[in-house]
């Protein structure tokens, strides 16, 4: 079915013949599909594509979905018949938001995990950064807190990720362009651009604690960069540690 395919190829059901099938993200699939999904579940037969052969398979399905299914129902983007079909044991899963204290047990798993590929001795989260992580909603879930904590290990600079290393999406929004919420009004008697850079330079530090890579990011330039114009104007980061 697909170029220079000579030979017969199983797909996933016959794959699946014996074992578990699990579909993720179902209530994304198309309403056409679901009919023949349905089809399948109830017959528990297929056809090849391009064959008339009838093949039988005995598995397990299980679906999950980050959509309420019963929403979806009512808007007519679920199939009402393969919804009673699929829902013989459910078992929802709580967010990321209402795992308290497990959000650092998560979060310190992805620090384990990407220490390794960062190359970075990170061992884990201040307390500042505990609290931070289990105030935020999280509506990314489990794959936004990977991000987080993957960003928080490249920018850290000590062995903890501090709460300032942790720049969550507000945040981010806030910082992606400065300039465009700053408006400068030079004055009638003009005004000393490189005390204005200097200002920026000590701001930036200010904000972020004394930490260089983060101050750099905030002003939208390289670490090396931010360190040079930091030695031309004389400013020492520990001043702002």
């Amino acid at each position: 079915a697909f170029t220079n395919a000579f030979s017969n190829k199983m797909g996933l059901l016959e794959e699946a013949h014996g074992g578990t099938l699990f579909l993720d993200e179902i209530g994304e699939m198309p309403l056409s599909l679901q009919a023949k999904l349905l089809t399948f579940l109830e017959t528990r037969t297929f056809r090849r594509l391009g064959s008339t052969e009838e093949r039988t398979v005995e598995l397990r399905l299980i679906t999950a979905s980050n959509r309420n299914l019963k929403q979806a129902m009512a808007k007519n983007e679920f199939r009402q018949d393969l919804y009673f079909r699929i829902n013989v044991v459910s078992m929802r899963m709580p967010p990321l938001r209402e795992l308290g204290d497990d959000i650092v047990l998560l979060a310190n798993h992805f620090i384990n995990l990407l220490r390794y590929d960062i190359k970075k001795n990170i061992d884990g989260l201040s307390q500042a950064a505990q609290k931070k992580l289990k105030s935020y909603t999280w509506p990314g879930n489990v794959r936004e807190l990977r991000n987080v904590i993957e960003r928080a290990m490249i920018f850290a600079e000590g062995s903890l990720i501090e709460g300032r290393d942790l720049i969550l999406p507000e945040e981010a929004d806030a910082y992606a362009d400065p300039a465009s919420a700053l408006q400068v009004q030079i004055p009638d008697d003009g005004l000393s651009l490189e005390a204005l850079e200097k200002q920026f330079l000590v701001n930036a530090l200010r904000k972020t604690g004394g930490n260089q890579s983060r101050a750099a990011a905030l002003l939208d330039l390289s670490l090396d960069t931010f360190r040079y114009r930091l030695k031309k104007f004389q400013i020492s980061a520990k001043t702002f540690q």
